[in-house]
């Protein structure tokens, strides 16, 4: 179909037509010379605002037999046909709406909750696409938007909009145990759910968020208040789909409760960040070797358990490395808080079997050299951050081999290593006596300068 001042063309052969008292006759055609063969060209009105020539009259015939034969020739799946008398027909074609489900990919990357109630107002099908990414992630930022998102659950027919809601942010004085236990009826499809350490919610209300949201797959508690050994019992009862645990402020567990945390949830990955090292035990550090993390991240944590973590599955075995079982071959994020017990006896295996490790943090590992450091060059290729600072033993040469072998390392971190000064790295980006960071430009800038 071509186009002409505004108007779309449909071309097709001429040819005689019976009219409607069954007598054939020929067909009064407007033709235009396109080539040496004569076509006929139908004009059809367009809604654009430079359109002034109205519709050609081109065809005589039946009514049904011109809508039909118009519906064939045209392409637009969406057009209005009318048949003027004396047989003119007008075809107006509408435009096409996106698939809903492309317009959904697009709204869904529209993170900014005033923007998204805007596009509610559009029309009808926008406000039907738009309305449930609103209730899927409620930005409840103060007192009043905390009781108007109540009430609209309470007073709403079923089924209840709360059905669509699956992350939830808690965070702010305003939310008290009776706001939540008010909440949870009507939020059973609930997956995430985050708790600030500044809100009133206790374990008292906290205890019945598992058996109210079985479908959890993300849960950060980051208020003691709202934790006992009680309220982590329940999620392993209730939330066999959890698989990231954030626990930020978090008392004493007991052994037992621990261990069901991973035999009874499919955590991927575990995050504990707590000031008070004695919450560890033997056999949490043991339960916690037997999960099937992709990230862990523990930046409190003794340094004797520190290296048991990385220490191999059979710790009894003399077998070589490469034959030996250590725990999460497929981790791909590593956070210790203490790490001057591990050196390179136990670090060089650990990472001959990690290959897919992006993200590695041993601050405070002192007694790794650079062994550890070749091994990382020769075996991490998908590392992307890391972080090695309060070394004593590493240099810059070994560093800057590793940049060359690893060409996505956008982050490295060298604070306060003894023998590698701030001036071997004129790439670094923060510029202090003891600081050494070197993000991704500088990055490559090393890389450059090592190819030349």
């Amino acid at each position: 179909m071509a186009t002409e001042s505004g108007k779309k063309e449909i071309t097709g052969e001429q040819q005689t037509s019976p009219s409607n008292n069954g007598i054939e006759e020929h067909v009064d055609l407007r033709i235009r010379k396109r080539d040496k063969k004569r076509k006929i060209v139908i004009y059809v009105e367009d809604e654009s605002e430079d359109n002034d020539e109205a519709p050609l009259t081109f065809f005589t015939g039946g009514v049904p037999q011109i809508k039909r034969y118009a519906h064939e020739i045209l392409d637009h799946g969406r057009s209005t046909v009318e048949v003027k008398p004396g047989g003119a027909i007008l075809i107006t074609p509408h435009p096409r709406d996106l698939p809903a489900e492309i317009v959904s990919m697009i709204l869904k990357h529209i993170t900014n909750q005033p923007d998204l109630y805007s596009l509610t107002l559009v029309n009808k099908h926008f406000h039907s696409l738009v309305n449930p990414l609103l209730w899927k992630d409620p930005k409840i930022l103060h007192r009043k938007a905390l009781r108007l998102f109540l009430s609209c659950l309470a007073d709403a027919h079923h089924p209840t909009p709360g059905r669509l809601v699956e992350h939830l942010e808690i965070r702010g004085d305003y939310w008290t145990d009776t706001k939540l236990s008010l909440l949870l009826p009507h939020i059973r499809h609930l997956k995430e759910v985050l708790v600030e350490p500044n809100t009133r919610i206790t374990h008292t209300s906290f205890n019945h968020v598992p058996r109210h949201c079985p479908q959890l797959t993300k849960i950060f508690l980051g208020d003691e208040k709202a934790i006992t050994d009680q309220t982590i019992a329940r999620i392993p009862q209730h939330c066999h789909q959890l698989k990231t645990l954030r626990l930020v402020a978090c008392p004493r567990l007991s052994d037992d409760t621990f261990l069901a945390l991973g035999d009874q949830c499919a955590l991927t990955s575990f995050l504990f960040d707590f000031s008070d090292a004695s919450f560890w035990t033997e056999p949490m550090i043991h339960a916690v070797r037997r999960w099937s993390l992709v990230q862990l991240v523990l930046n409190t944590i003794p340094a004797f358990f520190a290296k048991l973590l990385l220490m191999p599955l059979n710790n009894n075995s003399q077998q070589l490395p490469q034959s030996t079982s250590f725990a999460w071959p497929k981790l791909q994020r590593l956070q210790l808080g203490d790490c001057t017990e591990i050196d390179d006896t136990t670090l060089v295996p650990f990472l001959q079997t990690h290959p897919r490790l992006m993200i590695l943090d041993l601050r405070g590992g002192s007694l790794l050299t650079d062994e550890s450091i070749d091994t990382m060059a020769a075996s991490l290729r998908f590392l992307t951050t890391l972080l090695l600072d309060h070394n004593h033993f590493i240099t810059s040469a070994a560093i800057r081999r590793l940049v060359c072998r690893c060409p996505r390392l956008a982050t490295l971190s060298l604070h306060e290593c003894s023998r590698i000064a701030v001036g071997d790295f004129p790439e670094n980006e923060i510029h202090t006596e003891t600081s050494l960071i070197i993000r991704a430009k500088g990055l490559e800038t090393i890389r450059r300068a090592a190819r030349q």
